[in-house]
């Protein structure tokens, strides 16, 4: 049983200024897993577009069976999941193979981009929310 992978979807539906625009990097892609055991879906940012963390992914190993993109939806898995095993389960990569990958440079490029991603969409929310209040 895999996890389901939907198109992406944008999170950010506010409109920017014209301050905004020059100090803030475009909205951030994301894919809805949803895990096959439990249902629940979860948002995982879409870091394919990144160059330069695909061109660090293949230089680490050129001649891995996974693909890059199957590296970087595991490395976002991981961040939002926090389990190795769940990931595994989920996407049907072993887990010995995901942990291998925690030693390598593209890893923690993978976790630092997710991580900025998942704080800019909840900063979104929570300013939404906090404007929805006022």
């Amino acid at each position: 049983m895999y996890a389901c992978l939907s198109h992406p979807m944008n999170t950010d539906n506010q409109e920017l200024t014209e301050f905004d625009e020059e100090f803030h990097a475009p909205s951030t892609e994301f894919y809805v897993v949803t895990d096959p055991f439990t249902q629940r879906d979860y948002h995982i940012p879409d870091l394919s577009g990144n160059i330069d963390l695909i061109k660090a992914i293949q230089e680490c190993n050129p001649r891995s069976p996974y693909p890059p993109e199957m590296k970087i939806a595991s490395a976002a898995l991981w961040c939002v999941l926090g389990s190795s095993v769940k990931v595994s389960k989920m996407i049907r990569i072993p887990d010995i193979t995901i942990r291998s990958w925690y030693k390598e440079p593209w890893w923690h490029m993978a976790v630092r981009e997710v991580r900025k991603a998942k704080n800019e969409e909840f900063d979104a929310k929570l300013t939404g929310l906090l404007d929805d209040t006022i």
